[in-house]
Parts: structure tokens; C-alpha cells; sequence
């Protein structure tokens, strides 16, 4: 997140992101710019409160972490607050759901809003460190819906993550519109260097599902996908649905 006096804001209570918001992608029309307020803001959906409170604070296996960040992105797309990204940080040995990030990018018209920078800079803030392996003993694994973005992929390593546990892959999210930018071929083998382990496809199909559903729903593609841009190791992804 970006910086103010030292220190970045994420609240869990918000006024408007409940409802669907396409209309959010629009600039405000200003005749000048607002008045800087001192702080960034991104606030959660005001769902997500009770829908963490639901379930247990302990997640012992990663197919039950992944199942948790496969919710939490299905109720995204359901209703409708944002782009159909979700992640979680759990504590490596315990299990511990530490925080939770979905995407809200158009929601909060800010670019940097994506699941896994949301759910990484709400851990820090909780935690009061910006190295995660310094404030949680064992470390900490982000749970992803998919794999990073270009902008994801280059801010994990700085955050304190042990590990990266994904779900759809990148061309399943080029597959649907979204540009996620340039990434290195060996980005795997690149992380593996720097300590950070990574396990991928772990219930990818219903990931994809979740991406096909926010078709469907005529969710926002924000952003131009470069259709040239391989940018990954993987070309294998699912065809999405057919335009209606």
C-alpha cells in the first residue's frame, strides 16, 4: 500500500461495496482535485465480517485453507463487489487465518487493490511488522484463487511469505480478459531461489468456475489484456464461455 506519515489504512467496514458497483470504474468529475486526506484508505466489504465469524479461526491442511479462499471468491462474484480474485495468510504451523483480501480494484478505484496485496498488507497491519517471517514464528503461506499478477508476483518476496499456494493459473485469467502483465517464464524457480516455495493448481477447476461465473455475470474486464503477451510458462488454459 502506498504511504502517509508511515503508515498505510485497511478498515473492515465500509458504507457502499456491498451493492454490485459497476458504475465505480467512472472518474469522479472534479474541478479540482480533492483535498488530500493524509491517508490511504481501502476499506473491505462490510460481507466479509460475518462471513469469517461463520467458520473456524484454524485451517490444518491447505486443501481446507484453499476451500476458505474459494468461498470467500465465489461470494466476491455472488455479490458482486469486486473482481473475482480472493486470498488469505495463514500461519504456516498452526493454521491460523490471519487476514483476508478480495480484489478492489474498481470497488476502491485504485490499481494496487488486488486480493493478495490487500490480504498480505492486512496482515502486517494486524501483525505490526512489515516482514511477516519476523512477526509470525514459522512463517506465513498466502492462499491465492490465482496465480499472481506481474504486480503481485514482484511484492510477495518483500512481504515476509514462506510460500505461494495457487489455484487457477495465470492463462486461465488472460483466458477471461484480464492483462496480468509481464512475468518471467521461470518465475517458479525464480521464488524458489529466494526461499518461497510455490504449489500450484490446488482446486483449480472450481477457481476457473468462479472466473466463468464473473463472465457471465457481465463482470467488469478492467484494463486492456495484451493478447500478445504470453508472460507465463503455462498455454494451456480453459476456454471461457462463449460470448452471449
Amino acid at each position: 500500500m502506498g504511504r502517509s506519515n508511515g503508515k498505510a489504512f485497511l478498515t473492515g467496514e465500509t458504507r457502499n461495496l456491498d451493492a454490485k458497483i459497476p458504475e465505480t470504474s467512472t472518474p469522479r468529475e472534479v474541478s479540482a482535485p480533492p483535498a488530500w486526506t493524509g491517508a490511504i484508505q481501502i476499506a473491505l466489504p462490510r460481507w466479509i465480517a460475518p462471513f469469517l465469524s461463520a467458520r473456524p479461526a484454524i485451517f490444518p491442511d491447505d486443501d481446507r485453507r484453499m476451500a476458505l479462499v474459494l468461498e470467500l471468491t465465489r461470494e466476491q462474484v455472488r455479490v458482486g463487489s469486486g473482481g473475482p480474485f480472493g486470498a488469505a495468510v495463514f500461519a504456516s504451523e498452526s493454521g491460523r487465518l490471519l487476514a483476508v483480501g478480495v480484489n478492489l480494484v474498481v470497488a476502491s478505484r485504485c490499481s494496487i487493490a488486488h486480493a493478495e496485496m490487500l490480504a498480505i498488507a492486512s496482515a502486517q497491519q494486524m501483525l505490526g511488522h512489515y516482514d511477516l517471517r519476523q512477526a509470525v514464528p514459522g512463517g506465513c503461506v498466502l492462499f491465492s484463487s490465482a496465480e499472481p499478477c506481474a504486480m503481485c508476483l514482484g511484492a510477495l518476496p518483500w512481504s515476509g511469505i514462506d510460500r505461494l499456494v495457487c489455484a487457477a493459473r495465470d492463462a486461465d485469467v488472460r483466458a477471461i480478459g484480464f492483462d496480468e502483465g509481464h512475468k518471467p517464464p521461470d518465475w517458479v524457480e525464480g521464488y524458489a531461489r529466494r526461499g518461497i516455495g510455490v504449489t500450484r493448481d490446488l482446486r483449480r477447476e472450481e477457481a476457473i468456475a468462479a472466473l466463468r461465473e464473473y463472465v457471465v455475470k457481465d463482470g467488469e474486464i478492467y484494463g486492456a489484456a495484451v493478447t500478445s503477451e504470453a508472460g507465463s510458462d503455462d498455454r494451456d488454459a480453459i476456454e471461457p464461455p462463449a460470448p452471449r
